[in-house]
Order: C-alpha cells, then sequence, then structure tokens
C-alpha cells in the first residue's frame, strides 16, 4: 500500500528489530523496522539484538549505520517439549512434578549461562537477565510456576514469569 510515494519508510511501533534496510516487496520504499529498544514483552521478536542507526542523507542518496545498544538488558527465550526430554519423564511417575521442576531449573540455568557469556553487561542494574522458557506439556501436569520462579530470584529479572506452559496444537 506504499505505492511510490516513499522513497524511505520507518515501520515504528512492532516490537521485533529489523534493522536492515530492506526493499518494499510492492513498492520502490526501503523500509527499516528499529522495533523498541527495550524488551517490553516476553516474545520471540524482543530477544533479539536490539539496535539504533544512523542515518546520513545526501541529495537522494543515503547511508544507513546500524548501532548495537549494549546497555539493554539480556533476554534469552527458549522452548522446551517435556515429552522429549532426556531422560525421559513418564507422566505417571510419582516423582513426576520432581523430575519436571529439575529438568525446567537445568534447563533455566543452562539459559543465565548462555545470557552471562553472551551478553555481559556493563551497568549492574542491567546484569539480571530477563529467560522465558516456554513448555509444551502436553500429557503432563503443570507446575506453580511462581513457586518455580523463587529459586531464580537473585539470578533473572522476571523470576515470577520464566516459565510459559502451552498445549500440543491440534491441527484439523
Amino acid at each position: 500500500f506504499l505505492g511510490e510515494l516513499f522513497d524511505f519508510v520507518i515501520w515504528c511501533h512492532e516490537h521485533e528489530c529489523l534493522i536492515t534496510p530492506t526493499e518494499s516487496a510492492e513498492a520502490k520504499s526501503i523500509i527499516v523496522q528499529p522495533g523498541s529498544s527495550v524488551a517490553t514483552t516476553l516474545s520471540d521478536g524482543e530477544a533479539k539484538l536490539k539496535h539504533i542507526a544512523v542515518m546520513e542523507i545526501k541529495g537522494t542518496q543515503f547511508n544507513f549505520r546500524p548501532i548495537p545498544l549494549t546497555t539493554v538488558r539480556p533476554f534469552l527465550i527458549d522452548d522446551l517439549v517435556l515429552a522429549d526430554v532426556n531422560p525421559p519423564i513418564p507422566p505417571d511417575d510419582p516423582r513426576v512434578e520432581e523430575k519436571i521442576v529439575a529438568t525446567l531449573s537445568k534447563k533455566v540455568d543452562e539459559m543465565i549461562a548462555t545470557a552471562s557469556r553472551d551478553f555481559p553487561s556493563p551497568s549492574p542494574h542491567l546484569r539480571l537477565p530477563l529467560i522465558r522458557l516456554k513448555v509444551e506439556y502436553t500429557g503432563f501436569r503443570t507446575i506453580n510456576t511462581r513457586r518455580f520462579g523463587q529459586q531464580f530470584i537473585d539470578r533473572v529479572a522476571n523470576h515470577a514469569d520464566i516459565l510459559l506452559f502451552q498445549r500440543k496444537r491440534v491441527t484439523v
């Protein structure tokens, strides 16, 4: 719908950072979507590296220089399917909840270690990462997410909502 009205479009109010200028599929416009400068939701698009950019314009030419933001709180998101974990957890095991907690805790610990390693923070107040683990739990019962998060209270910024339980979607 952009037609040939615009040469350059900055697409705002989107969460995901797509900072590389891209030619529009239906028009001759160049589109950039800088995204939000901080994570505002715990979604896949927010987990990408955040940028700002400097744009220099001379006549009809432009130079667009992305600059990664280094003072943004690290945010990692991942998926885990309980039915596929190794070692397997039998849904009828009398210690199923204990085993689920141990499996999920190990995964969150790995994500925290990755955040510390890959996103060193120059600022002490940003050192705690945002962690979101989407757990597909078909065939299992969920656990109390707030109780689970208490073990990470001094290690993540969002201890109360680390886990997001989802059922397998059935296509008809």
